[in-house]
């Protein structure tokens, strides 16, 4: 509490601290960061990586794996990719390549949005993480849209002639096992770490705001305090 007289009247100027913790905006911050950069590693893996559907005949000595870049004959010695044989792909498959590309490209401009924000930005100025947050919403939905896909045409039927001539497989003479691989199992759980990262962001921003105006009121009253001395 400062106290100053002035004539007969007194002036008292008090200073409180600012609502919330430094340490806790800063630790929130953190988080929001590194939880943003680990996101997008784990959707990059999953665009990256194979394989999202495996498939045999018998033992699972002979593998027949499709990913969203290529598919590949995979032996106990060896494995042989073939890049081409998606080119002709249909309609719903490209959209399933660009659903998780989109999904990557936002995460990663959310990373490099957060960051730029964190760095650049004065103290007393709001990091406006709302952005980042929408971007993790729609990188969620993006994902749940090309997964949905994936389900309804995971028998993949377009590959048929490749099922034949790369691993000497027919439809009507061998009965085919399948089983998906960890990339597609991963991309459910970004999905959920995606709507996850939009309430992490959300709450930064709200927090981050209010720690905001109170910290500039807290320089304000501070700099009136000086003044009346």
């Amino acid at each position: 509490m400062f106290q100053k007289k002035k004539g007969d009247q007194e002036l008292m100027i008090s200073t409180p601290k600012p609502e919330f913790s430094t340490i806790k905006i800063v630790f929130l911050r953190t988080f929001c960061v590194l939880y943003l950069l680990i996101s997008a590693i784990l959707l990059h893996m999953v665009a990256m990586f194979r394989p999202w559907k495996q498939e045999w005949v018998g033992k699972p000595s002979n593998l027949f794996e499709i990913s969203i870049w290529k598919i590949c004959r995979k032996s106990r010695k060896s494995t042989k990719c073939y890049e081409g044989e998606l080119d002709d792909a249909p309609g719903w498959f490209m959209a399933l390549r660009w659903f998780i590309m989109l999904s990557v490209f936002m995460q990663y401009i959310s990373l490099l949005f957060t960051l730029a924000k964190i760095t650049f930005t004065k103290n007393s100025t709001s990091r406006q993480f709302w952005i980042p947050a929408f971007l993790c919403l729609f990188s969620a939905i993006f994902i749940l849209c090309g997964m949905l896909m994936l389900v309804g045409y995971r028998e993949f039927d377009f590959l048929e002639e490749s099922r034949m001539y790369r691993m000497g497989w027919r439809f009507e003479e061998v009965r085919i096992d399948e089983a998906w691989g960890w990339p597609y199992y991963l991309s459910w759980g970004n999905f959920a770490i995606c709507l996850v990262g939009f309430l992490v962001c959300m709450y930064t921003h709200v927090t981050d705001t209010k720690w905001s105006k109170s910290y500039e009121m807290f320089n304000m009253r501070n700099k009136a305090k000086k003044l009346l001395r």
